[in-house]
């Protein structure tokens, strides 16, 4: 019995170092509740979905489920319609079963009225439709003109 028991941790101890990640979720989870629990925490838990994505696409691995509709929707809530509808589209190539809703978001994108309001700076996704967060330090820029609107690229951390 203990030369089978010493087999056995063997065998186990060999394989745990195996174990490969399909996806780098980095810290989605935790910035995810916290930013629940505190609106301030908004801007940290947008960096960490950008980071999520870059990390993936430097590493040539595919991005996590939801990471690309999440990011689409935070630029949908700051009115930067064209940025929602990049990364709603880049949900939906990734994962094909969310074309549905992916279609569903992009075109009420396209139909919604301009924002009447003038922005609530640091205001999460739970914050009113019309409201925008911009100008956060750790809020990553996003290009405006349509010759930037290529799905392909990743918006660039703020002063790099």
């Amino acid at each position: 019995m203990g030369r089978a028991t010493l087999v056995l941790l063997a065998v186990v101890l060999a394989s745990s170092g195996c174990v490969k990640r399909t996806y780098d979720w980095g810290r989605f989870e935790d910035r995810l509740y916290r930013a629940y629990r505190s609106p301030e925490e908004w801007p940290g838990f947008r960096k960490e979905l950008v980071t999520i994505i870059q990390r993936s696409d430097r590493r040539s691995r595919k991005v996590p489920p939801g990471i690309c509709a999440e990011l689409g929707y935070f630029y949908y809530k700051e009115g930067n319609d064209a940025g929602a509808i990049r990364y709603f589209e880049r949900e939906m190539r990734e994962w094909p079963e969310s074309a549905g809703l992916m279609t569903v978001l992009i075109q009420h994108v396209q139909q919604r009225p301009e924002p009447k309001e003038a922005p609530d700076v640091g205001a999460g996704p739970s914050a009113a439709p019309d409201t925008v967060a911009t100008s956060s330090p750790d809020v990553v820029a996003e290009p405006e003109g349509p010759e930037d609107a290529s799905p392909d690229v990743e918006p660039k951390e703020a002063g790099s």
